[in-house]
C-alpha cells in the first residue's frame, strides 16, 4: 500500500518507465558480460525505432499497433545488421586483406574506423546533421549554420581524423 494517493495512470506510467530502464540495464549487463566492453550504443538502436514509430504514427497516420510492430522489426534488423557487420564481416574483411598482402597495421586502422562508426553510430551525414542542429540551437539561421558546418567539415577533413571522432558544434 502506498503512503500517498496517486492516480492509477501515474502508477502505470511509473511501471512502464521503470521496465524500460530495467531493459536497458539488462542489455548493458549482457553486452558487458559477453564482450567485456561497456557499450552504450544499444540506446541508439532504440532511438532509431522510437523515432520511426513517431514518424509512422504522427506523420504517416499509421495505426499505433501496426507502427509498433514495424518499429520493433526495424530495431531487430538494425541490431542484426550491426551484429553481422561487427562480428562476421569485419573479421572476414581483415582476413581477406591479410591474404592480399595489405599491411596488417593499415587494415586494422581502416577496419577499426568502420567498426567505431558502427559502434558510435556517427557517419559524415550524422555529424553534419548534429552540427547544423547544434548551431541552430545556438541561434544561427539555417543558412549560416550550413556555412559554418561546411567550414568545420573542411577543417576537420584536413586533420585526417575519422569523422566519428569529430566533435559536433
Amino acid at each position: 500500500m502506498l503512503a500517498f494517493a496517486a492516480p492509477n495512470f501515474v502508477l502505470l506510467q511509473g511501471v512502464i518507465i521503470g521496465l524500460g530502464y530495467g531493459l536497458l540495464a539488462v542489455g548493458l549487463v549482457l553486452i558487458y558480460r559477453t564482450n567485456r566492453v561497456l557499450n552504450f550504443a544499444q540506446g541508439q538502436v532504440g532511438v532509431i525505432a522510437a523515432v520511426f514509430l513517431v514518424k509512422l504514427t504522427a506523420d504517416f497516420h499509421f495505426e499505433y499497433w501496426f507502427a509498433l510492430i514495424l518499429s520493433l522489426a526495424l530495431a531487430a534488423g538494425v541490431g542484426g545488421l550491426s551484429e553481422l557487420v561487427l562480428r562476421r564481416l569485419l573479421p572476414m574483411a581483415f582476413d581477406g586483406l591479410e591474404r592480399w598482402g595489405v599491411d596488417p597495421g593499415d587494415a586494422k586502422r581502416l577496419l577499426g574506423i568502420i567498426e567505431q562508426r558502427c559502434l558510435v553510430g556517427r557517419t559524415g551525414a550524422t555529424w553534419q546533421a548534429e552540427t547544423v542542429h547544434a548551431l541552430q540551437r545556438r541561434g544561427l539561421s539555417r543558412g549560416a549554420a550550413l556555412r559554418q558546418m561546411t567550414q568545420r567539415y573542411v577543417e576537420h577533413m584536413h586533420t585526417n581524423e575519422p569523422v566519428h571522432t569529430w566533435p559536433a558544434a
